[in-house]
């Protein structure tokens, strides 16, 4: 990876909502991957691209406020944090 690039993998990732106790884990399969740089597309992007992966722009912490509070406004990021973090009894 070249100078001012970053990239991060989760796996089983488990988010928890401190004030009800609910809990959203991360789809079985799924691994989340952050790729961050200064404007434009790294040599991870360009790996992933390759392989037929394409970006779903959200961050992890919205995906599991999402599925942790179902009442929020939908935006344009739900349906892919939707599939990261499915209700329950659809994962």
């Amino acid at each position: 990876m070249a100078d001012g690039e970053r990239v991060t993998c989760d796996a089983g990732l488990l988010c928890t909502d401190l004030r009800t106790g609910a809990t959203a884990r991360c789809a079985a399969g799924i691994v989340l991957v952050e790729t961050k740089s200064a404007g434009h597309l790294t040599d991870a992007d360009r790996v992933l691209h390759a392989h037929g992966i394409r970006p779903a722009v959200f961050t992890k912490y919205c995906g599991a406020f999402a599925a942790l509070r179902p009442a929020l406004p939908g935006n344009r990021w739900r349906r892919a944090a939707g599939s990261a973090f499915p209700a329950p009894g659809r994962e």
